[in-house]
C-alpha cells in the first residue's frame, strides 16, 4: 500500500506499523523492531545540499551516532532533479543507514533513517532489498489537483493553499484540520457507522462538529446518504458571515465502507452547492490493510 502525507508518498509493506505521525515526520516498525524514520522539509529557496548533509551529520554525532561512509548502490533511483547522499550510523541502541534525498524541482529535502535488523546487518544485499523499493516509489511532487493524504483507511486531496494545522487519529475517529487565507476546513471520519447510527441520526452527528445546522438532502449520490448543512451564526459572528455558504458542513454515510465522512468549512469564500459537493468528494475511504483494523475502528 502507498501512503501519502503532507507532500510526500511512498510504498509501505502491509506488515509495517506506524509508530509516530508528525506534520513532516513518519516512523514505522515491523513487529517490535524499528524500520525507518522519515523526515522532510520543503523550502522556497534553493538548498545547499552538501552543506545540509554536513550539518545533518553533525546533528547525528551530537546524538551519539558513530558515522561511517558508504557507497550507494548503482540501482538507486536516478532522475535529473534528485541528488542522493548517505552514510552508516551506529550507537548503543542499534545501527543502520541514513539516506538523504534532495529534489531540485520542489526544494524538498528528505531524510530516511533506516534501522538494520541483526539478521541482515552483515548482508548488504538484503539490506538494500528493503530500502530500494521505498526509495524507488517515493514522490514529493504534488498532483495538479492538490496535496494528497492517504493514511490508514482515508484518502484526501486538499488545494495547495491549505496547510495542515492539526490532526488526530483515535480508534473510531480520525480528524485533519487545514488553514488557508480563505478559511479553515476540517475533515472527520467516524467508524463503525452502523453502531453510531443506532443511537444518532446523520444530522445529529454533523451537529457535534458544527453546532445547530439547517440541513438539506442530496439525493443524486448513488451509494451514499449525504446532507449539506448551513450553521446558524449568532451575535457578532452573524455580521461577519452574512452569506450562509461561507460556513457549511457536508456529511456523508458510506454504506459500503461503513464510515461517516464530514467536511466542515468556515471562512471568507462563498461556495456554490457544486463547490461544496466537490469538497465533499475530495474525502473518501480506501481499502483497509488488516494490520491497522484495530486503529480504524473495525473488527
Amino acid at each position: 500500500m502507498k501512503i501519502f502525507w503532507n507532500g510526500i508518498g511512498f510504498p509501505v509493506p502491509d506488515d509495517w506499523e506506524m509508530t509516530r505521525i508528525g506534520k513532516n515526520r513518519l516512523c514505522f516498525q515491523q513487529g517490535e523492531r524499528p524500520v525507518v524514520d522519515v523526515q522532510w522539509r520543503r523550502g522556497s529557496a534553493p538548498v545547499d545540499f552538501p552543506a545540509f548533509v554536513e550539518k545533518w551529520k553533525r546533528e547525528c554525532r551530537k546524538k551519539g551516532d558513530v558515522l561511517s561512509p558508504i557507497l550507494l548502490p548503482k540501482d538507486m533511483p536516478q532522475t535529473a532533479d534528485v541528488h542522493w547522499n548517505g552514510f552508516e550510523w551506529k550507537n548503543d541502541v542499534g545501527n543502520g543507514i541514513e539516506i538523504l534525498r534532495h529534489c531540485h524541482r520542489c526544494q524538498t529535502v528528505t531524510v530516511f533513517r533506516w534501522t538494520v535488523s541483526s539478521d541482515v546487518s552483515n548482508d548488504p544485499q538484503k539490506i538494500w532489498t528493503v530500502i530500494l523499493p521505498a526509495l524507488a516509489g517515493f514522490s514529493d511532487h504534488e498532483t495538479g489537483s492538490g496535496i494528497r493524504f492517504a493514511l490508514y483507511d482515508i484518502a484526501l486531496t486538499v488545494p495547495e493553499d491549505f496547510h495542515l494545522e492539526r490532526f488526530a487519529f483515535h480508534p473510531g475517529l480520525f480528524e485533519l484540520q487545514f488553514r488557508a487565507e480563505r478559511g479553515n476546513i476540517r475533515f472527520l471520519r467516524w467508524a463503525a457507522a452502523t453502531e453510531l447510527l443506532r443511537s444518532h441520526s446523520l444530522e445529529s452527528l454533523g451537529e457535534r462538529v458544527c453546532g445547530k445546522v439547517g440541513w438539506s438532502r442530496i439525493d443524486h449520490l448513488s451509494e451514499d446518504d449525504a446532507r449539506v448543512g448551513y450553521p446558524h451564526p449568532q451575535g457578532w459572528f452573524a455580521r461577519i458571515l452574512p452569506s450562509r455558504n461561507r460556513s457549511w458542513c457536508f456529511i456523508r454515510y458510506d454504506r459500503v465502507a461503513d464510515r461517516i465522512l464530514v467536511v466542515y468549512y468556515r471562512g471568507r469564500t462563498v461556495h456554490t452547492d457544486a463547490d461544496i459537493l466537490r469538497f465533499g468528494r475530495m474525502f473518501s475511504v480506501r481499502p483497509l490493510c488488516k494490520s491497522i483494523n484495530h486503529l480504524c475502528g473495525t473488527n
